[in-house]
């Protein structure tokens, strides 16, 4: 009599080659990615390629006697909806900030920048004219080194970037 199992698995060491788990999960590899673009208005064609690299990155990862690929692979896609809505969200709000301070010409939402002052509105179109890819702490300590060669002083920078953190966050 031939014993049912409960759960289909892979005899260990027999891992099945790459195009055919590639074929396997591309429909939720599209899925993913259609479902991404149109929930946080991407592009799709960009948002798929995202998700070739999220498989590859998975495909390096499996451990075929811990889990199923198909669930290291759905597990690493939810990154794909955060980095999505982490995006719309950071590009809603620099596109009203960057129209409040003349930088682009078309706002969207409500302004964020409405209730800073003069000093905040400062820091910010300095923070916002950075160079792109620099971090977070660079861009801080490279608009304070600038501001401190305009002459202001320590607690005036310290208030103006709690004014902009108490308007974000």
């Amino acid at each position: 009599m031939a014993r049912k199992t409960i759960l289909r698995t892979r005899p260990a060491g027999r891992n099945p080659p790459p195009d055919a788990l590639y074929a396997e999960n591309l429909p939720l590899l599209r899925g993913a990615a259609l479902y991404t673009a149109r929930r946080f208005r991407g592009d799709a064609e960009e948002l798929f390629a995202e998700a070739g690299l999220i498989f590859a990155q998975a495909l390096r990862a499996w451990r075929p006697g811990r889990a199923s690929f198909r669930t290291l692979l759905t597990w690493k896609l939810r990154r794909l909806a955060d980095g999505a809505r982490r995006d719309a969200r950071r590009g809603k709000r620099a596109g009203v900030v960057a129209a409040r301070l003349g930088l682009i010409a078309d706002p969207v939402g409500p302004d964020p920048t409405a209730d800073l002052s003069a000093d905040g509105l400062a820091v910010l179109k300095l923070a916002l004219l950075s160079r792109e890819g620099m971090r977070t702490a660079a861009i801080r300590a490279a608009v304070k080194r600038v501001l401190r060669r305009r002459g202001w002083s320590p607690r005036r920078v310290r208030a103006a970037f709690a004014e902009i953190r108490g308007v974000f966050s």
